[in-house]
This record gives structure tokens, C-alpha cells and sequence, in this order.
């Protein structure tokens, strides 16, 4: 595994895994407006609501695996497994949160209350977890100590979602605070998940 400097290595990362989760966001918003219209034709709402956030998740983190395989391709080979990983995670989460909802008759309404933004956060919590354990298994296959990131992804997901939620529900702040917490958001998670990826490289193979 050849060895990448601190400066390449962070201006890669920083850079392009922000961009990836600015436009990611933007994007999987768009999607679910989309496919929100198509299942609420189909399903009940708790459970309309729970597909579209679970494929608005599942995009988002493909998306950004994506473009970590992409980084690391010259210093680790990650197989297409990574990508699937990332997704899932999210997916599964907002899957089962959704699906818990509609069992006990409740709606995921948005709102600025401590407890939307605390179990919205812990929903993002649990998704980079799974991912974070299903692409630590990955990277040990590669004999890489992969335990920071498993405390990195639940950490990374939870606090840039929580800030996008915020902003969100910010109805004075306008489009600039919309977009410069999205912005927050995408810096802090690629510097907590390029802070433990930068760690397992600087560590080698064990």
C-alpha cells in the first residue's frame, strides 16, 4: 500500500467528499420529492414517508462511499461492496424508523423540537454504524485496523444531518444559512471520516 502525504491526502478528501455531500443532499432532497409523489399513490403515509427517506439515506451514502472508493483507489482497492455499504446502512435505519412510526400510528413531521432533532440524529447514528461495521470488515480483509472507523461514521452522519435539520427548520435564516449549515455540515463529516481514514493509512498494515 504506498504511503499518500497529509497535504495530498486532505485536500482530496476535504474537497470532493464535501462537494459530494453538498450536491448528495441537494440532490437526494430533489428524489424524494419525486418518488414521495409516486408511493403516496401506493402506500399509507407513515410508510410512503418511510421508502422515501429510506432511498433518500440509501442515496446519500452510496454517494459518498462512492467517492471514498474513488479517493482511496490508488492507496486501497475497496471492492464495489463498499458502495453497498454505505447505502445500506441508511437505508436499514430509516427503514425500520419508518416503519416503527407507522406501527405506532405516528408521522415523521419536521419540526425544531429536541426530540425530532434527537431521534433524527440517533437514526443517522445507528445508519453509520452499520455502515461504519460493514465497511470496517472490508478494510480488515485489507489487514487494516479499522476500529476508528467505527466510531467515526455514527459520529460524522449524526452531527452533519443534525445541522442540515436544523437548518431546515431555520424559517427566518433564508437560503444563506440553508446553505452555509448543508456547507457545515459537509466539512465536519468529511473531517471526522478523513481524520479516521487518515489514521488506519498512517497505521499500515497490521
Amino acid at each position: 500500500m504506498r504511503n499518500i502525504s497529509d497535504k495530498q491526502f486532505w485536500k482530496k478528501w476535504m474537497i470532493q467528499s464535501t462537494l459530494t455531500f453538498v450536491f448528495g443532499f441537494l440532490l437526494a432532497g430533489i428524489f424524494a420529492f419525486i418518488i414521495s409523489s409516486f408511493f403516496s399513490k401506493l402506500l399509507e403515509e407513515p410508510l410512503e414517508e418511510a421508502m422515501t427517506y429510506s432511498l433518500m439515506g440509501a442515496g446519500i451514502g452510496a454517494s459518498m462511499a462512492f467517492i471514498q472508493r474513488n479517493i482511496l483507489k490508488k492507496e486501497i482497492r475497496l471492492p464495489s461492496s463498499w458502495i453497498l455499504a454505505g447505502a445500506t446502512g441508511l437505508f436499514i435505519s430509516e427503514f425500520v424508523a419508518g416503519f416503527l412510526l407507522w406501527i405506532l400510528g405516528s408521522e415523521r413531521e419536521m419540526s425544531s423540537s429536541f426530540q425530532f432533532l434527537f431521534i433524527s440524529s440517533m437514526i443517522y447514528a445507528i445508519g453509520g454504524a452499520i455502515t461504519g461495521i460493514m465497511q470496517a470488515g472490508i478494510l480488515g480483509k485489507n489487514n487494516l485496523n479499522a476500529k476508528t472507523w467505527l466510531y467515526a461514521n455514527p459520529a460524522a452522519w449524526s452531527v452533519a444531518f443534525l445541522l442540515t435539520l436544523i437548518s431546515l427548520n431555520d424559517q427566518e435564516g433564508g437560503a444563506l444559512i440553508f446553505f452555509g449549515m448543508i456547507i457545515l455540515g459537509g466539512v465536519l463529516f468529511s473531517f471526522l471520516t478523513g481524520y479516521a481514514m487518515k489514521r488506519i493509512l498512517d497505521k499500515g498494515q497490521s
